[in-house]
């Protein structure tokens, strides 16, 4: 600031009317106020210009106290103009990285474990387990519950000898739960591509494209712009959902995935199994089509 010509290190704000705020600033270590009346060491604050054209730097509440009303219209004023500034570059920002946006959209949507393959992972998936077990698997990946157990119950002299060395009611220890596995992570099983992608992503590119810059009011580009919110992380979700997929062909899995289904549905366990060396099992690992 001090290497601006019209900057002034102290200004006597009585000989001086205020104009406007030019910049806020914020410095590691304290600068003393411009104001003679002042002086007051500060980190934050504010470059103004006089009406007669001269420079100080003043910090938030001594322009305030000082200026009065005019400081905070001045600062006002320069709020709403640096926050257009920045959004507009925003939207040039997003238009600037909006072809490697839709580039990677389109690799996810052609590649060979991409999004129709993953669809079809569903369908094959869906098919095997049956409405309710499928459903059951979903909500057993929101909850991050994919810990597979069995639960033993103990005979009786095993209770006994239990029992023997704990005071504890029967019951409490007449089942043994063992850990079997954990299955693999699931996000593939509900992601969604379409509105995430499509609808989130691509759609609105083009029409922030079609938006004149200049003449578009603050609260319509603030609309369109949050839509590109954490774009980046979006891709990246979509692109470990659809590994996470090809994760959940792998015999290990599927064969722990088995033991997850209930005991006493005993026929569906053995498509399961059976469906490890299936035709559809095969396909769907070598990708889309299959």
């Amino acid at each position: 600031m001090q290497a601006r010509p019209a900057f002034q290190a102290v200004l006597d704000q009585r000989e001086h009317k205020l104009s406007r705020v030019l910049t806020d600033y914020h410095f590691a270590q304290k600068c003393q106020c411009g104001l003679r009346s002042c002086r007051t060491p500060h980190k934050g604050g504010f470059l103004v210009e006089t009406a007669d054209g001269l420079e100080t730097n003043i910090g938030n509440v001594c322009g305030r106290n000082t200026f009065g009303e005019s400081f905070l219209v001045a600062r006002a004023t320069y709020m709403r103009a640096r926050e257009r500034e920045e959004l507009e570059q925003r939207v040039r920002s997003i238009l600037a990285q909006g072809g490697d946006m839709a580039r990677r959209i389109h690799d996810l949507e052609t590649a060979q474990y991409g999004v129709p393959w993953v669809r079809a992972v569903r369908r094959a998936f869906h098919g095997l387990l049956g409405a309710d077990l499928f459903e059951a698997l979903r909500v057993a990946q929101k909850r991050k519950d994919l810990t597979v157990t069995h639960a033993r119950e103990r005979s009786a002299a095993e209770i006994e000898q239990i029992m023997a060395r704990n005071r504890v009611p029967r019951e409490q220890v007449r089942y043994v739960t063992t850990t079997l596995g954990v299955l693999q992570e699931m996000p593939w099983i509900d992601f969604d591509f379409t509105g995430r992608l499509r609808s989130g992503l691509l759609e609105p590119l083009t029409q922030l494209g079609l938006i004149d810059l200049e003449r578009a009011p603050s609260p319509l580009l603030k609309q369109k712009v949050r839509h590109f919110e954490g774009w980046e992380d979006t891709l990246r979700a979509a692109g470990e959902a659809a590994n996470s997929a090809l994760l959940m062909l792998g015999r290990e899995n599927l064969a722990l995935l088995g033991l997850w289904i209930p005991e006493h549905m005993v026929a569906r366990r053995r498509a399961v199994s059976a469906w490890i060396d299936s035709g559809e099992h095969q396909a769907l690992l070598r990708g889309y089509p299959g």
